[in-house]
């Protein structure tokens, strides 16, 4: 049996996160925060089903070509309309019991897609419904940075059943810091792009923070861990190697070859 991983996933807009995150094991349980066009590469994997009005939003399924077998369960959970924001609160109450649900249902990879667009469904809760009376902007970003802290830090990576990949978006430079001796310059980002202070402690809460880009033949590869000159705070603890490429099945290549030469 394969170890179960609970890694931060960053990179750009656009380069291959969820393409990446939608090769982790089935049955999968997506969460997705980002617009539903980016839903496409999940429901490419297998024979989508047509969207489904659910008791809390939103949902399409994926079923294998081959065996007919729910592989993917994809809920929408983009906010529709701000100014009456309600989505947080029904997502609250939909993973009231979700460890539960995934032992149950035997899901396999559980994904939240993204933190960076979770935040906004959260303050735009806040502005317009849990606090409205409220004109100080600080306490809104207070508000969804303890959601942050909940779902983000806390909730996803001790999903201790399944794997649990955690997509963000990354962050601007955070900081520079100089060296006294040689001049050098460091420079430091947020692991996952989320507004104020809590943007620089997301990497705490997770072993493995990866970056997945397109290296010169545009094959698109991850980073694992720091790079002279690269300002992303990437690391492993499990010995994941560097640049492979960004795919589940090339995380555990060579643990696989040495099991099998053991033998």
């Amino acid at each position: 049996m394969q170890r179960k991983i609970r890694p931060a996933v960053i990179g750009k807009d656009g380069i291959g996160k969820s393409a990446f995150a939608a090769t982790f094991p089935k049955p999968m349980y997506v969460f997705l925060f980002d617009p539903p066009d980016k839903a496409q590469e999940y429901l490419r994997r297998g024979e989508a089903g047509d969207i489904q009005a659910g008791k809390y939003g939103y949902f399409q399924e994926v079923h294998s070509t081959k065996t007919g077998d729910r592989i993917i369960h994809l809920e929408y959970w983009g906010e529709v309309n701000p100014n009456e924001a309600r989505t947080y609160g029904r997502f609250v109450s939909r993973t009231a019991n979700l460890e539960r649900e995934l032992v149950e249902q035997k899901v396999e990879t559980a994904i939240f897609d993204s933190a960076t667009h979770f935040e906004l469904m959260v303050r735009f809760y806040s502005e317009s419904y849990f606090q409205p009376s409220v004109k100080e902007p600080r306490l809104h970003y207070g508000y969804s940075a303890h959601a942050i802290e909940q779902y983000v830090m806390t909730r996803w990576p001790n999903l201790i059943m399944c794997n649990a990949v955690m997509v963000g978006h990354p962050g601007d430079y955070e900081k520079e810091e100089v060296d006294k001796g040689s001049g050098e310059i460091t420079r430091v980002v947020r692991t996952i792009d989320v507004p104020g202070k809590i943007g620089s402690k997301i990497g705490t809460a997770f072993t493995e923070v990866w970056r997945v880009y397109m290296n010169e033949e545009n094959e698109r590869r991850l980073q694992t861990g720091a790079r002279p000159g690269l300002p992303y705070a990437c690391k492993t603890a499990i010995g994941i190697k560097d640049g492979i490429p960004a795919h589940y099945e090339a995380l555990f290549e060579k643990e696989e070859k040495e099991k099998v030469e053991h033998v």
